[in-house]
């Protein structure tokens, strides 16, 4: 089922699935990670609702804390631009709203766009329901989708 707020969806989160490592022919380099787009409804905090966040954070700079959920993911297809990507209609994106494996508290997007702001940095501060998955927090879940609260440092 899509997520009630796919037309409300105002963010763009860029992450990495982290890649594998080569072997003793490639000098054990890693390989690049699959790019996962992941479309967001989401709400800028206040000061004191952003207070609150700033001790679960690695990220001493975060300048903004956004709140909302998540609409909508996909797998970047190589050559596309994660930014103006169609998600909705590319092949195998996930409309239930659910989060990417991918996506895990204190997780690093690689960047975010939120309305015309572009992101420097990125930490995901939660990325489960008040509930968590179990329970009421999976009919939650089911209905609206994951929650979703990062912590961002803007570009100028």
């Amino acid at each position: 089922m899509a997520s009630p707020l796919a037309q409300f969806a105002n963010a763009r989160l860029l992450i990495e699935v982290p890649g594998s490592r080569g072997g003793p022919e490639t000098g054990y380099k890693r390989a690049p990670g699959q790019k996962v787009v992941t479309l967001l409804f989401l709400k800028q905090l206040g000061p004191e609702s952003g207070s609150a966040y700033k001790q679960l954070t690695a990220s001493s700079v975060a300048s903004d804390y956004l709140s909302g959920y998540i609409v909508s993911y996909v797998a970047v297809p190589d050559g596309a631009e994660w930014q103006t990507l169609d998600v909705e209609a590319t092949a195998g994106a996930d409309h239930s709203g659910q989060r990417p494996a991918a996506l895990h508290k204190g997780g690093k997007g690689t960047s975010l766009q939120f309305g015309n702001r572009l992101s420097t940095s990125v930490e995901v501060v939660e990325a489960a329901g008040q509930f968590d998955d179990l329970g009421i927090g999976a009919i939650v879940r089911e209905i609206i989708g994951d929650r979703i609260v990062l912590a961002v440092e803007w570009r100028e």
